[in-house]
């Protein structure tokens, strides 16, 4: 049996499709499958990067956070003592002038949240703007603590007659009672 021309052809045509499939199995096999896999990999790596940056970032952000609380509310860098602290208003109100510490009573310390609280109550009287300038300095100096509340009372003494002006303060200082380890 002899094959025409158009047989002869239809076969070169089969052989033809036959080997192109097989060519086309081996290089996807041998490069394009990697490639694929390799892009896909390098996409998976740079979501992961980016995820990691964004999360590297946004500790720092809360790390930022913590330190700015802690320095406004005066955490963990001074331990108050009662004398040091009522030296330091008498400094301040010497250097003031006509100011005069009426009533100093104990420190107060209360734990709370992991947290001791130490609150000062501390009585003065004086002119009006002496004592401004006196809550103006406790309020920029930070050594004896956050400056909580103040209060002015005018009285008048009964038996001379005379009015005067009083500030009640209160001076409050945070410490971490257990510091959270880095």
């Amino acid at each position: 049996m002899q094959l025409t021309k158009t047989g002869k052809y239809q076969n070169r045509l089969l052989l033809i499709v036959l080997g192109s499939v097989v060519i086309c199995l081996l290089a996807w096999n041998g490069a394009f499958k990697k490639t694929i896999t390799t892009y896909n990999d390098v996409q998976l790596l740079r979501n992961s990067k980016s995820q990691m940056d964004q999360s590297s970032l946004r500790k720092q952000q809360l790390v930022d956070e913590i330190n700015q609380f802690n320095s406004v509310l005066a955490i963990g860098e001074n331990k108050i003592q009662t004398e040091s602290v009522f030296e330091e208003l008498v400094t301040i109100c010497e250097s003031i002038g006509n100011v005069r510490i009426l009533n100093f009573p104990d420190i107060h310390q209360i734990d709370i949240n992991g947290y001791k609280v130490t609150t000062i109550f501390a009585s003065f009287e004086g002119d009006f703007l002496d004592l401004l300038e006196l809550v103006y300095t406790l309020e920029r100096n930070m050594k004896t603590g956050r400056l909580g509340s103040i209060n002015f009372k005018k009285s008048k003494d009964i038996k001379t007659g005379e009015e005067y002006l009083s500030l009640t303060i209160l001076l409050q200082n945070y410490e971490l009672v257990n510091p959270p380890k880095n």
